[in-house]
């Protein structure tokens, strides 16, 4: 990841991070997942109320949002976002890459592969295990992942996502992201995708 970002901050003419400032940039953020404010800025601001003195002494607020606006999880020559295109047969090429593997987020996938093989492999999972849907929050527009409007859900709008999870500590044992198709899914086959790295385990689902 710092050599990824390191290489999208290269070509801004930003100065580089480093392996402390990037453990740095994580930690804040599963900060703020657990100290949750309505707006970002608030964790900077001058209002002690709202400060929070761990992140604002460990990072700048405008270091943090340089960071996380040039964050890298793949190479540049990977990721199909940033390839030219000027010319028709660019964007053929693009549209063909980005079709492949449409349930990839480019920028994170080896970072998304890498969590959810861990997920699979890393953790023994107990007897019962559920199948459910989870909502990933986003509100941006420049995404290639199909975006969800469920107006009954706590999170609206987002990712819609499909997982497999332990049943007593609720942790995903597999997941993937929703995407449309000219043919309509069977929820049959969506939870037979989703199981199926755990089937004949003899777990209860």
């Amino acid at each position: 990841m710092v050599e990824w970002t390191n290489s999208n901050l290269a070509v801004k003419g930003k100065r580089l991070t480093s392996i402390d400032e990037i453990n740095a940039w994580l930690g804040i953020v599963l900060v703020m997942g657990v100290v949750n404010l309505n707006n970002r800025v608030d964790y900077w601001s001058t209002n002690l109320g709202l400060r929070n003195m761990l992140i604002s002494r460990t990072m700048s607020l405008g270091r943090f949002e340089l960071l996380s606006s040039n964050l890298g999880c793949c190479a540049r020559i990977n990721n199909p976002d940033l390839w030219p295109t000027r010319t028709s047969k660019q964007r053929q090429h693009q549209y063909n890459k980005r079709k492949k593997y449409p349930t990839y987020m480019y920028p994170v996938k080896p970072v998304w592969d890498e969590v959810l093989n861990n997920c699979k492999t890393k953790f023994l999972a107990k007897q019962d295990l559920a199948i459910d849907e989870a909502m990933i929050a986003y509100k941006g527009f420049k995404s290639i992942v199909h975006k969800v409007f469920m107006p009954m859900k706590p999170t609206r709008v987002g990712f819609k996502a499909y997982s497999l999870a332990e049943s007593e500590s609720g942790f995903m044992l597999n997941f993937f992201l929703h995407q449309p198709s000219k043919t309509p899914q069977k929820m049959a086959d969506i939870a037979y995708r989703v199981v199926e790295p755990f089937l004949n385990l003899y777990h209860h689902l």
